[in-house]
């Protein structure tokens, strides 16, 4: 049986209980840590439901089913329930209010691993927040560091990465002995984060700012694309730190060095673009000339030339190439047209946006747009630290 088959089934057996309870029950969906998953049967499905009162979620109720892969039948079940009063405020702050007060008391820790001696930072996350004061449940525990000299990659720049794999959710949680629950919002690891052992997981390694797994294996796996709240914290249109950069079928092209912009027009590294578009390039010292071929199209650049040549034709340039600390840019729109692509821009984003022939030319989604630059914005800091 698949998994949404065996979903469906978990579902239609709770409605065969649930008389007794009337409570609406969703399916939980973040991932559980090593610990418990390892008491899971393989040759089961072991489902999570959560209680939930009009349409959020109650942690401290749930409903646990166990769906046989092989023949679909329930295995096993366990109900936890308990009479609660559910308050329901006139008025709560708003998710990305209460997103912007986590990201404030949000902190990193720099520890040395489980079994490695290369530094690492893992996210400390403050208690949950009431939703309507946006008091929080408690004060935040120090993390003592058991490194002692400085690591090489920033640990601002750590946080921000680490947070594309937590949410803020809001949730209701029982206060006192009244039985009375409120609600709060508290922070979650993403549905499609993977843990490791006892802790979240993964982690930044602290001198190289790569993706480790608390035993300091370089993590391979794709890692969560970061939420809108976190995207407007980050990295706002208006308040973006780098010049441009340039996106090629929505993927950020990336550069050592920084675009230039003159006269209007954005200039990048030659070799970066003209790969990236699918081309061979060529670069001749004596003559000062790039050559990118793709297909059967040759385009011919030399610094310093307001002209240019597309299969031999001659076309004027309203900025030539350049060589600019000793790297060779070329003008981004002219050479993307040349070679097939289709060239916007995107001003708010502050994004050169290129599709080829091969790629979709389907406009980007203000969803896609902001993951675009929260990548940009975080190249740019880690350039200038």
């Amino acid at each position: 049986m698949d998994s949404a088959t065996a979903l469906k089934t978990a579902q239609a057996f709770i409605e065969t209980k649930n008389q007794a309870f009337q409570a609406d029950w969703m399916v939980d969906p973040y991932p559980v840590t090593w610990d418990i998953a390892r008491h899971e049967p393989y040759e089961m499905y072991y489902l999570r439901f959560d209680q939930a009162y009009k349409g959020v979620r109650f942690h401290e109720d749930t409903f646990l089913v166990n769906v046989d892969k092989g023949t679909g039948e329930i295995r096993g079940y366990e109900i936890h329930w308990k009479k609660t009063k559910f308050d329901t405020p006139a008025k709560i702050i708003s998710k990305q209010e209460a997103a912007a007060l986590f990201y404030k008391r949000i902190k990193t820790c720099l520890s040395l691993g489980d079994m490695i001696k290369e530094p690492q930072y893992g996210l400390q996350v403050p208690y949950p927040m009431d939703a309507v004061s946006g008091v929080f449940d408690k004060s935040d525990i120090p993390c003592p560091s058991e490194v002692k000299s400085k690591p090489k990659f920033p640990e601002a720049i750590a946080r921000d990465y680490m947070l594309s794999y937590m949410d803020i959710e809001l949730g209701y949680r029982t206060t006192g002995t009244g039985g009375e629950a409120r609600l709060f919002y508290h922070t979650v690891v993403k549905p499609e984060t993977v843990l490791y052992g006892f802790r979240y997981a993964p982690r930044i390694q602290a001198n190289t700012g790569q993706w480790v797994n608390v035993s300091g294996d370089l993590e391979t796996r794709p890692i969560p694309e970061p939420s809108d709240w976190l995207v407007d914290i980050v990295a706002p249109p208006g308040k973006l730190l780098y010049p441009a950069a340039v996106a090629v079928n929505g993927e950020l092209l990336s550069l050592q060095d920084d675009l230039v912009e003159q006269n209007g027009r954005t200039l990048v590294p030659f070799r970066s673009l003209l790969e990236k578009l699918g081309a061979k390039v060529t670069w001749d010292a004596k003559t000062k000339k790039v050559t990118a071929v793709k297909g059967a199209t040759k385009l011919e650049l030399t610094i310093g030339s307001m002209t240019a040549y597309i299969n031999g034709k001659s076309y004027k340039l309203d900025v030539p190439a350049k060589l600019i600390n000793n790297r060779t840019y070329i003008p981004t729109r002219f050479a993307a047209e040349s070679l097939g692509g289709t060239v916007n821009w995107d001003a708010a984003s502050k994004l050169v946006l290129i599709h080829t022939d091969e790629g979709s030319n389907t406009a980007l989604t203000p969803s896609e747009l902001g993951h675009l630059r929260y990548k940009a914005q975080l190249d740019w800091e880690i350039k200038h630290q």
